[in-house]
């Protein structure tokens, strides 16, 4: 079994992606982005229920970052809203059925001053999970 793709909305009629189908090669930007809005992400074809999303987000502002896992909306789509208010980027990745996807959509909300802002999307492959034994083990040092 191939592991599953996650993707961005296509473009509908205001530039966002939120319409169906879901794809790993949608990217694109809005530059002069108005306030806030949704956008959607999706596995296509996944079994209703089968998806569970995890949302990493890195405000511009400062902080830590913020963590989000929920699952898909039935139908293997996650609706996300963003806000020129609260520049910073955001990691998407899933597991559909258990298993992980094989790639990680990256979005980057910048402000433009004001009201406005630039709201950009692509895919990427996912960064593997690191062994916490192994950062342990190569953080240590023989003692002799």
């Amino acid at each position: 079994m191939t592991a599953p793709l996650i993707g961005w909305g296509t473009v509908n009629g205001a530039g966002l992606p939120k319409d169906a189908p879901y794809l790993s090669t949608n990217e694109g930007m809005v530059p002069d982005f108005f306030l806030d809005d949704y956008l959607f992400v999706g596995v296509d074809g996944a079994p209703p229920g089968a998806v569970a999303y995890t949302l990493v987000f890195q405000s511009a502002l400062g902080g830590d970052p913020t963590e989000i896992t929920q699952p898909d909306d039935g139908g293997g789509v996650l609706g996300i809203q963003f806000s020129v208010f609260d520049p910073g980027i955001m990691t998407i990745t899933a597991v559909v059925d258990g298993m992980a996807a094989e790639n990680e959509l990256v979005g980057t909300i910048t402000s433009t001053g004001g009201a406005y802002g630039t709201f950009s999307w692509f895919s990427q492959p996912a960064t593997p999970p690191v062994s916490k034994f192994w950062t342990r083990f190569v953080n240590t040092r023989e003692v002799i």
